[in-house]
């Protein structure tokens, strides 16, 4: 038996009449002599095997919101992830602390018009993740931002037509991509 320990609390909050949602979730784990991995590298063979590490630790937090306008036919959403991770694995039996670290979050505006003729939502991603080998003085990140524009609705015929766009910038090491996608729908 591997001992862990496992440290969680969720919170979940609807309140109907003010249209507010709010869920909260925030975990910890603590885990002593792990099987972690062991690569080993020898000329032009790499094996993967498994060792016992003395301890890997994990933290997490989750949290979602969202509220619908009274006034207004709109709601907000916002979701935050925030994740790391610290412990030891191998290379060539050696022990190589690393460590990850996760940060991710979006805010998203949609409409609620009634009639749905036509609605919308508005979104805004952000993503950060870095992992760091420290014995071997490596590290890497990668970096996201996303932002999108949905507009859909119906037609009096019963089609219902849906035009989705986003903006996609990816940037990890020095390197640097963007995508746009054009995603027009027609169904029936």
């Amino acid at each position: 038996i591997i001992p862990s320990h496992n440290f969680s609390m969720n919170y979940f909050l609807f309140d109907l009449f003010s249209g507010t949602t709010f869920t909260m979730v925030l975990n910890h784990t603590l885990r002593n002599d792990y099987i972690a991995q062991d690569v080993i590298t020898t000329g032009a063979t790499t094996s993967l095997t498994y060792r016992i590490a003395p301890q890997i630790q994990s933290t997490s937090a989750f949290l979602v919101w969202d509220k619908k306008l009274k006034k207004l036919p709109f709601s907000l959403s916002y979701k935050l992830v925030v994740n790391t991770d610290q412990g030891d694995t191998f290379i060539n039996s050696l022990p190589v602390e690393s460590r990850s670290a996760l940060v991710s979050n979006q805010f998203i505006l949609r409409s609620r018009f009634l009639e749905e003729v036509f609605n919308f939502e508005l979104g805004v991603r952000n993503v950060y993740n870095e992992t760091k080998i420290n014995t071997l003085g490596n590290s890497g990140f990668l970096r996201l931002w996303e932002g999108s524009f949905s507009l859909n609705g119906k037609f009096d015929n019963g089609l219902i037509w849906n035009f989705n766009t986003k903006v996609i910038n990816y940037e990890s090491n020095g390197t640097t991509i963007n995508i746009t996608n054009l995603s027009p729908s027609i169904r029936y």
